[in-house]
């Protein structure tokens, strides 16, 4: 209890109690780290009575920890609560004075840079906690032996080069039918189904 002869400190119930002279003035604030006080302190002007029930209203102080990942739907696992970026890619949310923990975000089909973020006992707000997004991509390839092959059902329907090779790059978790068509020709497989690639 700064501001008190001695400054005394609250005892195990959260007490304090202590003696001053006739005529004693001054400003009591109490402080704990992590804590705040209401009223922040209370001013004292030739005090010539007791003076009880000199309560204080505590609360833990809190902090916030925000930043941008630029796609929706990202899960900031390690943070209190179920947090996720909204339509914005931007992410907010309020700890507690002294949290410690360490971030990562998630979301299927995307790497995030850094991977990580560790917090240590923090006693102020971290703002610009950005993340850079990249989304994962696959290679689908392969030949069918002559050039001018139309790859229908690819981004784009690509066309087999010189080579008979054709090659194409997608986003994870990609799916759809690959059907091969040249006028005069036939293909074994007619079609490739590919649901929700995971790999090249």
């Amino acid at each position: 209890m700064r501001g008190l002869p001695g400054n005394p400190a609250t005892d195990s119930n959260g007490q304090y109690s202590v003696e001053v002279s006739f005529g004693w003035a001054g400003n009591v604030s109490p402080f704990k780290d992590g804590y705040k006080f209401e009223p922040a302190q209370r001013i004292y002007s030739a005090v010539s009575s007791n003076h009880t029930n000199q309560d204080y209203t505590i609360s833990i102080r809190s902090f916030t920890i925000s930043g941008r990942l630029g796609i929706s739907g990202v899960q900031m696992q390690g943070l209190p609560g179920n947090v996720v970026t909204g339509p914005d890619g931007s992410y907010t949310v309020t700890v507690d004075y002294g949290f410690s923990g360490t971030v990562k975000p998630n979301k299927e089909g995307f790497d995030f840079s850094p991977s990580t973020r560790i917090y240590s006992s923090i006693t102020d707000n971290f703002t610009n906690q950005d993340y850079k997004t990249t989304p994962i991509l696959f290679t689908i390839s392969g030949t069918t032996g002559i050039e001018g092959v139309r790859m229908n059902g690819l981004p784009g329907n690509p066309v087999t080069d010189t080579n008979g090779r054709y090659r194409v790059t997608l986003e994870y978790a990609w799916s759809g039918t690959v059907t091969p068509v040249k006028e005069g020709y036939r293909f074994q497989p007619a079609s490739r189904i590919f649901n929700k690639i995971t790999s090249d």
